[in-house]
């Protein structure tokens, strides 16, 4: 019945989610190997459609990023994939048991987060990392600041350091607040 469905749903638009992340995750790797470092990397997408991926006006911008647009995630000559609407990247959150240590801006990852519409789903992902859920609810965390990554590392609320199950996890679905009805996946894009 509709249960079914729901769960079957929700194993559809979980796998969705987990590849775009793996591709990320692939996009950022390559950038590193072609000399990028992790300060140069820009989330700057052309939304305009103006050719021009460098302009304070569209969301992402990093002077420290190279004009030649090779440290670009979403241009052709850097990371070359395709800007997917919703995604949100940030540098000031540190997750318990990745990286160094959570309690500075440096030991805050690069993290790219995507919000659930829906428990299922964020429950259909958490079963891809090992991640238990918590009475039928995905673990919560109050973190999650979602400032916009342009190239620089500050210090938010750290994520995994409630609850149980997302210490020392690269990828998972949290609740946010104990009682929330809002949920982020997050991926790890570089841990430090």
């Amino acid at each position: 019945g509709i249960t079914q469905l729901t769960k079957e749903n929700a194993k559809l638009v979980s796998a969705e989610i987990l590849d775009q992340s793996r591709g990320l995750k692939a996009a950022i790797q390559q950038l590193r190997i072609n000399g990028c470092t992790d300060t140069q990397i820009s989330f700057e997408s052309d939304a305009d459609m103006d050719g021009n991926y460098n302009e304070v006006a569209e969301n992402y911008n990093n002077a420290g990023a190279p004009t030649n647009y090779t440290c670009h995630v979403f241009h052709q000559k850097g990371g070359a994939l395709s800007h997917v609407t919703n995604w949100l990247y940030q540098g000031t959150n540190p997750i318990t048991g990745v990286g160094t240590d959570p309690g500075t801006a440096a030991g805050t990852e690069l993290v790219a987060m995507f919000p659930i519409t829906n428990v299922e789903d964020c429950l259909a992902i958490n079963k891809q990392f090992d991640i238990a859920d918590i009475s039928a609810f995905p673990p919560h965390d109050t973190g999650g600041a979602l400032t916009m990554f342009n190239g620089t590392y500050g210090f938010g609320a750290i994520l995994g350091d409630e609850g149980a199950g997302l210490s020392g996890k690269q990828a998972g679905c949290f609740r946010v607040g104990a009682a929330g009805t809002t949920y982020y996946f997050y991926q790890v894009l570089i841990a430090r």
